[in-house]
C-alpha cells in the first residue's frame, strides 16, 4: 500500500514481487478482499516445503552446483573430481536422511562414507584444509537451493531445519577428518 502512487513506486513493488499494490487512500471493500484472496487462496502458490523436501526435488541442481565449486577450484588436490563430486553429493543424500530422522547420529553407512572419504583424502596428499573446504562446497551449495526457493519454503521450521543440516555436515566432518588425520599418521611422509 502506497501513498506516492508514480511509476518508481510501482517499479519498485514488481521488483520485491507484491502480491498487490493498493494506492491511499484505499477502499475497505478492496482491501479486505485483497487480504481475504491472499489468506483463503493458494493457487499460484506452491505448497510450502520442508528443506529436506525441497533438497530431494532439487538434488540434480545440488548436484551441478557441487560440481561447478568443484571444478573452479580443481588444483587443490589429487584426487579425482568425479570421485569427489561422488562423495560430497552422497554427504549430502546422508545430510537429508539425517535432517528427516530423529536420531542426534547419522546413520552408520554414512559415518562409513565419511571415514572412507577420510582416507581417501588422506592417500591423495589433501590437507585437512581440503576437507574443510569440500564440506563448505556442501554447504554453500545447500544454501543457494534455500535461497533461490525461498518464497516455496516452510518458513515455521526453517531455523530447525538450518540447524539440523549444520549438525549433519560438521558430524560427517568431523568423522572425515578423524579418519584423515589417522590415516595421515600412518602413511610415511612424500
Amino acid at each position: 500500500m502506497t501513498g506516492y502512487p508514480a511509476f518508481e513506486t510501482a517499479l519498485q513493488a514488481i521488483h520485491s514481487q507484491v502480491d498487490d499494490y493498493l494506492v491511499k487512500p484505499v477502499e475497505i471493500d478492496s482491501l479486505v478482499n485483497a487480504l481475504r484472496g491472499k489468506l483463503e487462496s493458494s493457487t499460484g502458490k506452491a505448497e510450502a516445503k520442508r528443506i529436506s523436501a525441497l533438497f530431494k526435488e532439487k538434488s540434480a541442481e545440488l548436484e551441478a552446483a557441487i560440481m561447478a565449486a568443484i571444478k573452479r577450484g580443481a588444483k587443490t588436490s589429487s584426487n579425482s573430481s568425479e570421485e569427489l563430486a561422488g562423495f560430497l553429493s552422497g554427504f549430502l543424500g546422508s545430510v537429508i536422511d539425517f535432517m528427516d530422522q530423529q536420531s542426534d547420529e547419522p546413520k552408520p553407512d554414512a559415518l562409513r562414507s565419511a571415514a572412507q572419504y577420510g582416507q581417501w583424502r588422506a592417500r591423495g596428499g589433501a590437507s585437512a584444509a581440503n576437507i574443510a573446504k569440500d564440506f563448505r562446497v556442501v554447504e554453500e551449495a545447500a544454501y543457494q537451493v534455500i535461497q533461490k526457493n525461498l518464497t516455496v519454503t516452510d518458513l515455521l521450521p526453517l531455523i530447525s531445519d538450518l540447524r539440523r543440516l549444520g549438525i549433519g555436515l560438521n558430524l560427517l566432518m568431523e568423522q572425515s577428518l578423524q579418519t584423515f588425520v589417522g590415516t595421515a599418521k600412518k602413511s610415511p611422509p612424500a
